[in-house]
């Protein structure tokens, strides 16, 4: 009776989210909602969170009642904010997410699997939705970084034609939706909330302090400070950027040779292991043959 409860239950829960995946409109209009959700379309990994969407569903009324810790509710929307996803997931949807594959990863397990297995196989589909936009944020705030540089030299060369600050990032949004490219640039994304949070009566440094804490990472945290300092001591904004343009790819440069040495030292072990041996034999082993067959 149990085997016949646990294949019913895997057979819903598979149907469901094929359901999900093929059956919702992928088109979906999100001009209907306010705020930053217009300049937002979905992407292959918005499309995961949608296809999730039924299951979050079922689990939502429980999760509504279990009390989440505020410092975890923060670091899941800052998550949220970093990789993009705020418009298509909230705190409470990604806790649903959390047991809704825990209870799939279950049966699933249960189906196929036996013993230990079951357990982690439970406890990765609990925590797999956590890692996953946390690592979705990680992989958003390096793209972001790898743009910045040349950005910034585009924004310095308007704002020293003449252009204001923040027409100068209007004519590079402008530029980048011109061109025939394709590539989606989360860079770009966060100017244009900027540029939205300015028009709305936000001001420059309370509108980069808001993109900075969105970004969250301690780069862009010191490049809209030092932003925000030039601005109230009435600094050249355009000499300001042209110093934090070299100065964000010397970094990049310094990190990037850091890594390389890093990576070095992580092959050791493995060139020891499996290259040396080979190595060694190649070039002793016709010396060992000559000599057993010439005694």
């Amino acid at each position: 009776m149990l085997f016949l409860v646990s294949n019913i239950l895997v057979f819903l829960a598979v149907a469901t989210f094929f359901y999900a995946y093929f059956g919702i409109d992928k088109s979906e209009d999100l001009d209907k909602k306010s705020g930053i959700e217009g300049i937002r379309q979905w992407s292959e990994e918005t499309q995961l969170i949608k296809a999730f969407v039924p299951l979050t569903k079922i689990f939502k009324p429980l999760t509504d009642l279990i009390p989440v810790p505020s410092f975890i509710e923060r670091r899941y929307q800052g998550w949220i904010v970093s990789s993009g996803f705020e418009v298509f997931i909230s705190v409470r949807d990604l806790i649903s997410l959390q047991f809704a594959l825990c209870v799939l990863g279950f049966l699933l397990a249960n189906f196929a699997l036996e013993g230990i297995n079951i357990v982690v196989v439970t406890v990765l589909g609990f925590f797999f939705p956590v890692l996953w936009v946390h690592q979705a944020a990680k992989e958003r705030r390096l793209q972001i970084l790898r743009e910045l540089p040349s950005a910034v030299d585009a924004i310095a060369l308007s704002v020293g034609a003449g252009l204001e600050f923040n027409e100068s990032i209007a004519r590079l949004l402008k530029q980048q939706s011109d061109s025939k490219t394709k590539v989606k640039s989360p860079l770009m994304m966060e100017l244009r909330i900027y540029l939205q949070n300015v028009r709305i009566g936000m001001g420059r440094s309370e509108a980069l302090t808001e993109m900075a804490n969105r970004i969250d990472n301690q780069d862009i945290h010191s490049f809209t400070g030092i932003l925000i300092q030039a601005d109230k001591m009435g600094a050249s904004i355009s000499e300001t950027l042209i110093q934090q343009s070299a100065r964000i790819r010397e970094e990049r440069f310094v990190a990037a040779e850091k890594a390389g040495a890093v990576a070095s030292q992580k092959m050791m072990l493995p060139m020891m292991i499996f290259v040396f041996p080979l190595v060694f034999a190649i070039i002793i082993l016709p010396m060992v043959l000559q000599y057993i067959f010439s005694s």
